[in-house]
Order: C-alpha cells, then sequence, then structure tokens
C-alpha cells in the first residue's frame, strides 16, 4: 500500500490532469482524494510529526524534512 501511495504522492502533476473534476465541489473533492493519499504514505511520519512538534519545534523540523526526503523519491531504497 505504502508503495502505491507514494507512487501518487510523488506525481502530483499526472494525478491533477487524469484526476481533473469542474467547480467547487470537484475541488474539494480532488484535494480530499490528494490528501488521502499522501496521508497513507507517510501516516505514522506524520503522527510522530504531530506528536513532537507539541514538544520541539526542531525535531518537528527533523522529522518534516524526513518526510520531504521520502516523499521526494531520495530514499527509494528505503522502502524495497
Amino acid at each position: 500500500m505504502k508503495r502505491r501511495c507514494l507512487t501518487v504522492c510523488r506525481s502530483p502533476l499526472a494525478f491533477i490532469v487524469h484526476g481533473w473534476r469542474d467547480g467547487l465541489g470537484g475541488a474539494l473533492r480532488t484535494g480530499v482524494e490528494r490528501g488521502l493519499w499522501c496521508a497513507g504514505c507517510c501516516v505514522g511520519a506524520m503522527v510522530v510529526l504531530l506528536a513532537v512538534g507539541m514538544m520541539s519545534i526542531w525535531w518537528m523540523a527533523v522529522v518534516g524534512a524526513a518526510i520531504f526526503v521520502e516523499k521526494r523519491g531520495f530514499m527509494v531504497w528505503a522502502i524495497r
């Protein structure tokens, strides 16, 4: 599941081109779908980010950077 979510999350342009919906409701639905895909790939890291964010802005930045690196594909070797 994580690989599928990361594939969708790493290619936002393809998601928008193929999943475009007109109107305000379509924009809302597209945004919710996109958010769910991204949350699916990083839900554990996001929970940690929330917890450490309440304690220390420094650790929040470190975990946020790790999420960024993972989503950009620099750690492809880590999920194989």
